[in-house]
């Protein structure tokens, strides 16, 4: 069962994920999350890789995501949310088949290390032509393939895919906001152990206690014992 780690754990996470490129970050939180192996996290579809963040969003800070959001058209901020999906309910696809020229071409979703590969590609372009050669692997390299893979993928990864559909309150204007819930996560993970800190010195400081003691008191009573120093 998925749940928030101890504290000291989320700061350990903390600490590690500030270093680390978004595609190693993700799979650090996934490691102390789940407790699987990187091994095994490296080699998730991305779309299972980010129905386990969602469903690690949920157990530490729940169904409900809260945000801001800029108008395309004017630019006004706004605040928005969305009611988290259940994933492990959707039926996910690791692999498909695209017909190409009356060839069939097998096409499978990408991996955290297929990512990671194309993150070191010299330009955007060049990552593209990667991840879609990785993503095929009969090998076929023909524009007609490279587009009927892209729109396979886009299927494939569709019912993973997060998105808000909003309305600006000050122009009115209509417009989809993709959520990216490894980046999400991650902001909230990092102001969780920012307050953790925060409270370790506080408490720290008034009453003298270690770090050890304070991070492994359950979070109700930390926060009694904060309250009478206010």
């Amino acid at each position: 069962m998925l749940m928030m780690p101890e504290a000291e754990a989320v700061i350990r996470l903390w600490e590690r994920g500030e270093r680390e490129h978004p595609i190693d970050r993700a799979l650090s939180i996934l490691s102390t999350f789940t407790s699987r192996t990187r091994e095994t996290l490296v080699a998730l579809p991305i779309h299972r890789r980010d129905a386990l963040l969602l469903s690690s969003r949920v157990a530490a800070f729940g169904s409900r995501l809260d945000g801001v959001a800029g108008c395309i058209e004017c630019g006004c901020k706004f605040d928005v949310s969305l009611d988290l999906p259940d994933f492990s309910a959707i039926a996910l696809e690791d692999e498909g088949v695209v017909e190409v020229n009356g060839r069939a071409v097998r096409v499978r979703v990408p991996n955290s290390g297929d990512l990671a590969e194309a993150a070191r590609a010299a330009d955007p372009a060049a990552a593209e032509r990667l991840l879609l050669g990785r993503c095929q692997p009969d090998g076929y390299s023909d524009e007609v393939a490279a587009q009927a893979v892209d729109r396979e993928l886009e299927r494939l990864c569709d019912a993973s895919s997060l998105e808000l559909r909003v309305a600006c309150p000050e122009c009115e204007a209509n417009f989809i906001v993709p959520v990216d819930i490894g980046r999400f996560f991650w902001a909230e993970i990092a102001g969780y152990a920012s307050g953790l800190i925060e409270d370790v010195h506080v408490l720290a400081t008034h009453y003298g206690w270690a770090e050890a003691a304070i991070l492994a008191m359950p979070e109700p009573r930390r926060r009694r014992y904060l309250e009478r120093l206010q």
